[in-house]
């Protein structure tokens, strides 16, 4: 039986499926074994995989045969995320065949969509005023909730839509937090919101890479310390930068 595989297909949509995680939020563990529950059923149990941020290699030892793939961008949609491990639990328990699984990989990568602009939106809005309550109880005013939760909307739509033309995140973090400080700014000077730092501090929690943070940690705790490290610098990076938009707003301006 395993002279028939077809090891070549089984590797790309292996290598599809790692990809599709990774790129989406998901840790560089949960995507191996993902891959690998899934390779067993298939039939290949020797299986081994190497996954970074940037690229994933597997090998199947019986046959002599790699594969790599390289990943260029990461974002979080945690619906095509859920859209995967639907397919492989269902793979892993019989339901459906591997050509079944493969079809329905390409379709969670091709129409599974991205959440609307407008949700998108929402969601920033009502974090932003939300934790602005929350983390500066003493000095927020409730009259600030939507001026925060305005300009911090506005904040994560500019770095979400900057990130779509510009792969560079940091940069479009770095503009979204100047717009941030900008706008509260203005707002202040317009007497439209009462405390400045308040609204500062609940408009760029949408730009927070807590997502980020939390894989950093459970990759390193799960032995991947060359992926969970690199995580973690890369949320150390957007923690600067958010912090030199804000900060360059602040020697210019107040």
């Amino acid at each position: 039986m395993q002279s028939d595989l077809n090891y070549d297909y089984i590797s790309q949509v292996l290598l599809k499926v790692g990809r599709i995680m990774i790129e989406n939020g998901a840790e560089t563990t949960r995507a191996e074994d993902t891959m690998k529950r899934i390779a067993r059923q298939a039939g290949v149990s020797d299986l081994e995989v190497f996954s970074t941020l940037t690229g994933i290699v597997i090998g199947i030892n019986k046959v002599d045969k790699t594969a790599v793939i390289q990943i260029y961008s990461r974002a979080t949609n945690m619906e095509r995320i859920v859209a995967i491990n639907d397919l492989s639990r269902k793979f892993t328990a019989g339901k459906i065949t591997f050509d079944e699984l493969a079809c329905g990989v390409n379709r969670v990568e091709k129409h599974v969509p991205d959440f609307s602009w407008w949700l998108k939106g929402i969601a920033a809005f009502m974090i932003s005023g939300g934790l602005m309550i929350l983390f500066s109880p003493e000095t927020a005013n409730w009259d600030d909730f939507i001026p925060a939760g305005v300009i911090g909307m506005l904040g994560y739509l500019t770095s979400t839509f900057l990130h779509r033309f510009y792969k560079m995140q940091f940069i479009s973090d770095f503009v979204a937090s100047f717009l941030i400080g900008l706008l509260a700014f203005i707002a202040l000077k317009l007497n439209l919101v009462v405390s400045f730092n308040g609204v500062i501090i609940g408009a760029i929690m949408p730009l927070v890479p807590g997502i980020i943070i939390m894989n950093a940690l459970r990759d390193m705790l799960a032995g991947h310390l060359l992926s969970g490290l690199v995580r973690f610098i890369e949320a150390v990076l957007t923690f600067i930068f958010i912090g030199a938009g804000l900060g360059l707003v602040l020697r210019f301006f107040r």
